[in-house]
């Protein structure tokens, strides 16, 4: 029984007292469990090691006996030696005679040989013990005989006592039969140094760091009672009358909790004094917040102000640079017409002045003819892209698109602004295509061909003094990439990242910035991505990838003419030019033709006779061709209508199908289209 005049009278010294001897204690007993599992460990590893060690000088020395090598046997012996681990090696023969032997203490050796080569111990098995040498140390030794087999790898034997007993009786036999015997011995009396010496510095450490620990509990207890001072101590004041006293509320334990009921005792004498202030005080802080609240609402209303005002003014300008755009591509269009006609009007001259000279031959009618049919195609083809540039998609259903044809299409519709209009201004803008072969994709085409038509126009903006300008199209296994390259004046990285923020344009008063953020939503709509490689001085480029998870299927080819089976076909056009041509090319395809030069009229001949096809204009003064299909969709719900007209790129299949009409074809047509076009529809009855 502990004296109470030793035990400290206040409660935090004893339990000071009581935390520093457990504290001790524990590190102790800590530090000798975990020397022991060390030891032990080490033990075990280094049995491990010598047994490995041991088979290892085994297969070498099995190898060296063999070739009959001693000088090479005394190098392994001499090689394993240089261990640290190992104290010595010996090699034995078959007859007791020391073959090879090596130790880091000679005396050592010698008192080894003694007590056990010299002796008639011999195990005929691989063994390992202990035993302690002259000077205390213990050696894990290890023997093992030398047989002519290989591959196996020995078992260990442990013998608790080597040098007498049964064990050394029944060990003593000869070695007949075998080569070699070998001995190592193992100390890990160096390791166990190392070790004994790092928990010796672990104990102290752990100790320090408990004199520490200590230092502290005795610091935090200190802490822990000064709210109990201190309360005692306002206690006095507010004995004294002083309200104002509070006591700090550190901790939420019992004593914070006494502290706090101090704290409102006192807080509650006061509270009728500090009512109005405090009322007050919020009154004005609600004044001040109210105040904040109203020049926000003023500054969002004047930003969303702008904002629409900014908007309204983008949607003016865009749509005032969409009508300069129509206005340059028409001026060029308008060159490329007087092309087209000039060769029209010059081959039809003269072969009427050949004609009337009587000079004109079968082949020169053929090669004048020749000519005129290829300028009218160009001029077709002109008014095409004229058409696909303009028109909106109304389905906006991706469709297969050539990408190919889209860029050469927009280059041509483009070419008055980046040669034309550049050149005026004394700027030249060299163009390069690189379009490699690529697979038909699915996209609103038109939407692309607006992708292209801006990035094409901000490169020629970017090149104020003219420079090269590159589109590529490129193709992996997943992807579709178009690519634009100007040489112009680049970007900067502040530029880059606010590329396509709606509103953020470089070019002042001129631009809307909204061209890239358009195409920006266009590609993402595709499921696509567009990056940019800018830099400053030489130039950027624009890629622009979409991806080929719906891949477009082929588009069907007319390569001349289709042989078909007579028809009755009825053509209605108020167009007599027109009119007249197809039906005196349907005739020369060998079918029955009768012609109406109106709606009515056209509805009133299908009334009185049986046709298999009926050909109907879409503009025509008195009926429109929808009006026409539909009247004689109701009279005959199987006959073919094919609906004629000069607007056929923008009229889309699936809805024209859905009003009644079979197929459209676009004006001007060539006589390859409409010969596979009548093939297409016989093999659809055919079919049906």
């Amino acid at each position: 029984m502990i004296s109470r005049g030793i035990l400290p009278r206040s409660l935090r010294g004893r339990f000071l007292l009581a935390y520093g001897i457990s504290l001790s204690v524990s590190c102790v007993c800590l530090a000798l469990l975990l020397w022991s599992q060390v030891r032990a460990t080490i033990h075990h590893e280094f049995q491990k090691r010598g047994e490995a060690l041991t088979q290892i000088l085994m297969a070498d020395a099995r190898h060296q006996l063999t070739d009959s090598n001693p000088a090479q046997l005394q190098a392994h012996v001499d090689a394993l030696l240089r261990n640290e681990d190992v104290e010595y090696v010996i090699i034995q023969g078959a007859d007791g005679q020391v073959l090879a032997q090596a130790s880091r203490r000679p005396c050592e050796l010698r008192w080894i040989r003694s007590h056990l080569v010299a002796l008639a111990w011999r195990s005929a098995e691989p063994a390992k013990y202990d035993l302690k040498t002259q000077d205390g140390r213990v050696l894990l030794n290890f023997h093992a005989p030398i047989d002519g087999s290989t591959g196996v790898a020995p078992t260990f034997r442990h013998l608790r006592d080597p040098l007498g007993g049964p064990q050394r009786a029944e060990a003593a036999v000869s070695l007949t039969g075998n080569l070699a015997a070998v001995r190592l011995g193992v100390s890990a009396t160096r390791t166990l140094g190392q070790v004994n010496r790092a928990l010796w510095i672990s104990l102290a450490c752990g100790l320090s760091l408990a004199l520490l620990g200590f230092v502290g509990i005795v610091a935090t207890a200190r802490w822990t009672l000064r709210p109990l001072h201190r309360m005692s101590e306002v206690a006095r004041a507010i004995a004294q009358g002083d309200l104002s006293q509070r006591v700090p509320v550190e901790a939420d334990d019992e004593v914070g909790t006494l502290a706090r009921a101090f704290g409102e005792m006192s807080q509650s004498l006061e509270q009728s004094r500090d009512a109005i202030a405090r009322q007050h005080g919020e009154l004005e802080q609600a004044a001040l917040e109210n105040e904040r609240l109203l020049r926000e609402a003023e500054r969002s209303l004047s930003e969303l102000r702008e904002a629409q005002t900014r908007l309204a003014y983008s949607e003016e300008t865009r749509r005032m640079d969409r009508l300069r755009t129509v206005g340059q591509m028409a001026s060029g269009i308008a060159h490329n017409f007087n092309n087209v006609m000039s060769a029209i009007i010059g081959r039809v001259q003269l072969l009427k002045l050949k004609s009337d000279a009587g000079r004109l031959g079968p082949d020169e009618i053929k090669s004048s003819l020749d000519v005129i049919e290829q300028a009218g195609l160009d001029g077709a083809e002109t008014v095409r892209r004229l058409q696909e540039f303009s028109r909106g998609d109304t389905s906006q259903q991706p469709l297969p698109t050539e990408l190919n044809e889209v860029v050469r299409s927009i280059v041509e519709i483009t070419r008055p602004r980046w040669k034309d209009q550049a050149e005026q201004g004394g700027v030249h803008i060299r163009l390069h295509l690189d379009l490699n072969q690529i697979p038909t994709i699915a996209c609103v085409a038109s939407e692309i061909r607006e992708v292209l038509t801006n990035l094409i126009f901000n490169a020629v903006d970017a090149m104020p003094k003219g420079g090269d300008l590159v589109i590529r199209t490129r193709g992996d296994e997943e992807w579709i990439h178009l690519d634009v390259t100007d040489t112009g004046t680049g970007m900067s990285s502040q530029t880059r990242e606010r590329l396509f923020d709606p509103f953020y344009t470089t070019k002042g008063v001129k631009g809307t910035g909204l061209g890239l953020s358009t195409v920006y939503g266009i590609v993402k709509r595709h499921g696509g991505e567009i990056n940019v490689e800018s830099e400053e001085g030489v130039g950027t480029t624009f890629t622009v990838s979409l991806p080929l998870s719906l891949k477009g299927a082929a588009h069907r080819t007319e390569e001349g003419m289709m042989s078909s089976r007579p028809w009755r076909i009825l053509v209605g056009d108020d167009e007599s030019n027109v009119r007249e041509v197809l039906v005196e090319l349907l005739r020369f395809l060998g079918h029955e033709v009768r012609e109406a030069t109106g709606g009515r009229e056209t509805i009133e001949i299908f009334s009185v006779d049986q046709f298999d096809l009926v050909f109907t204009d879409l503009g025509m003064p008195d009926l429109s061709g929808w009006e026409v299909a539909e009247e004689i969709r109701r009279r005959d719900p199987e006959v073919a209508i094919v609906l004629a007209t000069g607007w056929g790129t923008q009229i889309n299949q699936a809805d024209a199908q859905a009003r009644g009409i079979t197929r459209v074809l676009a004006k001007p047509f060539t006589v390859q289209k409409v010969s596979s076009l009548i093939a297409e529809l016989q093999g659809m009855q055919r079919a049906a």
